[in-house]
C-alpha cells in the first residue's frame, strides 16, 4: 500500500486547481511488447481475466490463497453488493434485501485488509533475452459512481445529474479527487467512474448516472473527472485508473430501457457526434480504461459491435473524426458476454453460443472481461479460461489479437506502477504519490457540501399572495412541520419486518443507489456514530436543527391530530420532503412496454422482472408521476383547514426529471434536490435558511443551481425513439 502523508488543507485545496498531464499510454508499447513476447499463453489469458471477490472464495466465504499467481489474473473486482465480513472474508450479494450485518463490517480497516491478500499477490514474467524478471501486480477494481461507495463512512458526492446541475468542472474534478484518495487509501487502484451517457429519457433506470443532456457539458465533466481521479503526470497515473463507461448510447435506448437497443437509427454521423462527445472529454483527460455498454445499436451488441469498437479505438467512423483515439484498456461490463449470448431481449433479438460471443468480442477489439457467478458456460475462473483458451488453439482468435489486447493492458499497468522489479520497484519511470490524508474527511466533506448546494434547483418560490417564501426567516417562525415517509417490509430469517421510513430524517434516500450495495440503502442504519462522524452525513432533519438552535422553535413530525392552536401562515412553515425509492440500474426503469404486457415473462424484455429491491413495489410503474405520501397528504389538508395560507415547501429526492405538476401546484416553493450525497441535509439546511443563496445570488446562464435537463409537464413530453433517423 502507498505511504500515506498529512498535508494541510490549504495545500490539499490548492491541489484541486491544478489539473494533470494526459498520460500516453503508447509510451510504453515497447516495453509492454516485450514482456508479452515473454508469456505464456495462459499468463495472457490471466491477464485478460478480471473475476469478481465471490469467484476466489470457498463455500464459508474464505478467500483462497494464491489466486492471482493460480491463474494470472489481470485484476481482481469488488461486486456491486460486495463487502467484507473481516479481515479474510467476504459476501459478495446481500442474503437478503433488508439490512444484512456483513454491510456493518465494510469499513476502511477490513477493506485494506482484504485487498492486500490480493495486492500482496503478481505474476512472475522472466524475459529471456535480459535475463531479468518483472513482477506484474493485479488491477484492483470498485465501483465508484458517485464517491468510494464501497467504504462504510466514506464522503459521498452528489450522484452525476446533480453534479450536472452545478454546471461546475470544478466539482467533478474535486469529485474524482476525493474519490481516488479514499479508494487509494482502501487498497484499490480501479474506479469504475465515470458514467459519460447522455440523458435522453428520463425513464431509464439509470438516469442520475448522466452528466445530464448537453454534450458538451458532459465533455467538460469528463474531463476534469478523469484529471481529478487519476493525477496523472509525466510519472504517470498517480491516483487510481478511471473507467469511461459505458461505450456507447445507453443513454438513448428506445423507451428508456436499461441494456436496451438503440433502435431503428439510420443517422449514425447525429449519434455519434452526440454521443461520443463525452468520452472526448475523458480521452482528453487521459482516460486509461473504457467500459463497454450492455446495450445494442441497431439490436447489434456492443460487446460485438466491431465497428463502434473500432471508433473508439481511432476515434473515427466512415471517415470522419468525432475525438482522439483511445490507447487505454477496453472491459467488458460484469457478466456482459454472457448476456449477449444468452438475454436476447431488450437488446436484441439475437441468439448465439457463448463461444462465438466471446469470440466475436475479442475480436472486436475487447481487451478484459469482466466474468460473473451467473454465467451459463462457465462457473471457476478456470472454465472461462479454459473456453477462451480453446478458442486460440482453435484459431477462432488469433493469437495477436490475445497479444493486443495483452499488450493495452500492460500498457496501463505500466503507467499505473504496477509492473515492478524484484525489489518492488516500478517499472516505466513511475513515481509514486503518498495518499494525501484528510484529517475526519473535513476538505473532502467541505468539497462535497459545495457540490450538493451548488446542485440543487429551486423550481418555484412564490406563494399565492407573491411573497417568497426562501429563506425562511428562524426570527419569525415558531413552528416547523416535517412532513415524507416511506413505508415498506422485508423479509428476514421467515420473518416480515415493516419499516417506517422518515424521508426528511434519512441519509440512504438522499443518496440513491450505488451506495454501499447495488441498489442502495434506506434510512440511517449505517450512517449512525461513528459513521455518521467520519462521512460527515447529515439529513433534513439534522441540518433544520442546527438552525433552529437558540431559537424559540419547535419541530414538528409528521403531527397527528391536534395542531398547536397559535399556528398560522406567520408563523409556520411546512417542510414536506417526497422522493424515489433507491434503485439502480433497471430496477429504475419506468414505462418499459414489456413490463406490462405479460408480467410474469422474464424473457419479453423486461429486465425487471424476475429481480427483487425491498424498496421497489412488484411491479414496474408505468409513468413518472410522483407525490407526497397519502399520510403526508392527509396531514397537510389538516393544517390548511386550521389556516390555508401556512406556506409549503416541497422538496424531491430523484435520480430524474419527474412528473410533479401536483408538488408544483400544491406548494409554495419546490426544490429539486436530486440525489445530493451524503451532505445533503445540511445543503439543503443552508438553502432553506439563506446561509447558501441559489445561483450564488443571481441565476443566469452561467450560474450553478440550474436544470440539467428538461423538466416533462406531462407524459407526452416525454422523449421517445429512434430520433437518430433521417427524416
Amino acid at each position: 500500500m502507498s505511504k500515506i502523508t498529512t498535508i494541510s488543507a490549504a495545500l490539499l485545496m490548492a491541489t484541486l486547481t491544478a489539473h494533470a498531464t494526459p498520460v500516453n499510454y503508447s509510451a510504453y508499447e515497447k516495453q509492454a511488447k516485450q514482456i508479452v513476447d515473454n508469456m505464456t499463453l495462459q499468463e495472457k489469458i490471466g491477464q485478460m481475466t478480471l473475476p469478481p471477490v465471490n469467484m476466489l472464495v470457498d463455500k464459508n466465504y474464505n478467500i483462497i490463497p494464491g489466486t492471482v499467481n493460480r491463474y494470472a489474473l489481470g485484476g481482481v473486482i469488488v461486486a456491486g453488493s460486495g463487502t467484507p465480513i473481516h479481515c479474510n472474508k467476504v459476501t459478495c450479494e446481500a442474503r437478503n434485501d433488508g439490512y444484512p450485518g456483513g454491510f456493518l463490517h465494510a469499513s476502511m480497516t477490513n477493506w485494506q485488509a482484504m485487498s492486500a491478500l490480493f495486492n500482496r499477490q503478481s505474476v512472475k514474467v522472466t524475459l529471456k533475452d535480459q535475463g531479468n524478471t518483472v513482477y506484474i501486480h493485479p488491477l484492483m477494481g470498485t465501483d465508484a459512481v458517485h464517491g468510494d461507495q464501497h467504504v462504510l463512512g466514506s464522503v459521498l458526492f452528489p450522484q452525476n445529474i446533480g453534479m450536472a446541475a452545478t454546471h461546475n468542472k470544478q466539482n467533478a474534478y474535486n469529485e474524482g479527487y476525493w474519490m481516488a484518495q479514499s479508494v487509494r487509501n482502501s487498497g484499490f487502484n480501479w474506479a469504475f467512474a465515470p458514467t459519460i451517457a447522455i440523458s435522453h429519457n428520463p425513464q431509464w433506470g439509470r438516469s442520475y448516472e448522466t452528466m445530464g443532456s448537453s454534450p458538451m457539458e458532459a465533455a467538460i465533466n469528463a474531463k476534469a473527472f478523469v484529471e481529478g481521479a487519476q493525477q496523472a503526470s509525466d510519472n504517470g497515473i498517480t491516483g487510481v485508473l478511471a473507467t469511461a463507461k459505458h461505450w456507447l448510447g445507453d443513454g438513448a435506448t428506445y423507451h428508456g430501457v436499461d441494456e436496451g437497443n438503440v433502435a431503428k437509427m439510420t443517422n449514425m454521423s447525429r449519434f455519434l457526434e452526440v454521443n461520443t462527445k463525452g468520452y472526448a472529454g475523458a480521452i482528453d483527460g487521459g482516460v486509461g480504461s473504457v467500459m463497454v455498454s450492455y446495450s445494442a445499436v441497431n439490436q447489434l451488441p456492443m460487446s460485438i459491435h466491431t465497428s463502434l469498437l473500432d471508433t473508439l479505438r481511432t476515434g473515427e467512423y466512415d471517415g470522419h473524426t468525432y475525438m482522439q483515439p483511445f490507447t487505454g484498456l477496453m472491459v467488458s461490463d460484469y457478466g456482459a458476454i454472457d448476456k449477449v449470448a444468452y438475454q436476447r431481449l431488450p437488446a436484441t433479438n439475437m441468439h448465439i453460443s457463448y463461444d462465438k460471443a466471446l469470440a466475436l468480442s475479442t475480436n472486436s477489439g475487447m481487451d478484459m472481461y469482466m466474468i460473473a457467478p451467473f454465467a451459463h458456460d462457465y462457473h471457476t475462473v478456470a472454465d472461462f479460461q479454459n473456453v477462451l483458451t480453446r478458442l486460440v488453439k482453435e484459431k477462432q482468435i488469433p493469437m495477436t489479437r490475445i497479444n493486443d489486447a495483452v499488450t493495452h493492458i500492460l500498457e496501463v499497468k505500466y503507467a499505473m506502477g504496477l509492473i515492478q522489479d524484484a525489489q518492488g520497484q516500478p517499472l516505466g519511470g513511475h513515481v509514486n504519490q503518498p495518499i494525501a490524508t484528510d484529517p475526519n474527511n473535513n476538505v473532502a466533506a467541505k468539497a462535497a457540501l459545495q457540490a450538493a448546494e451548488q446542485s440543487l434547483v429551486l423550481m418555484k418560490n412564490q406563494t399565492p399572495r407573491g411573497h417568497k417564501v426562501l429563506p425562511l426567516n428562524t426570527s419569525q417562525l415558531k413552528y416547523i412541520i416535517l412532513l415524507g415517509q416511506h413505508d415498506y417490509s422485508y423479509t428476514q430469517n421467515n420473518h416480515t419486518y415493516k419499516i417506517h421510513s422518515n424521508l426528511y430524517d434519512n441519509v440512504g434516500v438522499e443518496n440513491g443507489g450505488w451506495t454501499l450495495r447495488w441498489q442502495g440503502f434506506e434510512t440511517n442504519r449505517y450512517w449512525l456514530g461513528n459513521n455518521k462522524k467520519s462521512s460527515h452525513a447529515s439529513t433534513i432533519l439534522d441540518g433544520v436543527k442546527q438552525f433552529t438552535q437558540g431559537h424559540n422553535i419547535k419541530i414538528l413530525q409528521e403531527p397527528e391530530g391536534a395542531l398547536p392552536k397559535d399556528m398560522n401562515a406567520a408563523n409556520t412553515v411546512v417542510i414536506a420532503v417526497t422522493a424515489e425509492a433507491t434503485y439502480a440500474e433497471f430496477m429504475g426503469d419506468v414505462g418499459n412496454p414489456a413490463c406490462f404486457n405479460n408480467p410474469t415473462d422474464t424473457s419479453n424484455g423486461c429486465l425487471y422482472n424476475g429481480h427483487n429491491s425491498t424498496y421497489q413495489p412488484q411491479q414496474q410503474a408505468k409513468d413518472l408521476s410522483i407525490d407526497l405520501d397519502n399520510k403526508s397528504q392527509t396531514i397537510l389538508k389538516t393544517i390548511r383547514e386550521q389556516d390555508k395560507n401556512v406556506p409549503v415547501v416541497n422538496i424531491l429526492f430523484s435520480g430524474r426529471a419527474m412528473l410533479a405538476n401536483h408538488l408544483m401546484s400544491n406548494g409554495d416553493a419546490f426544490i429539486e434536490a436530486w440525489l445530493p450525497g451524503v451532505t445533503g441535509g445540511d445543503a439543503i439546511a443552508n438553502a432553506l435558511f439563506g446561509k447558501y443563496h441559489f445561483c450564488n445570488g443571481q441565476c443566469d446562464a452561467n450560474s450553478p443551481n440550474r436544470l440539467p435537463v428538461d423538466w416533462p409537464s406531462q407524459s407526452t413530453d416525454l422523449q421517445n425513439y429512434p430520433i437518430y433517423n433521417d427524416q
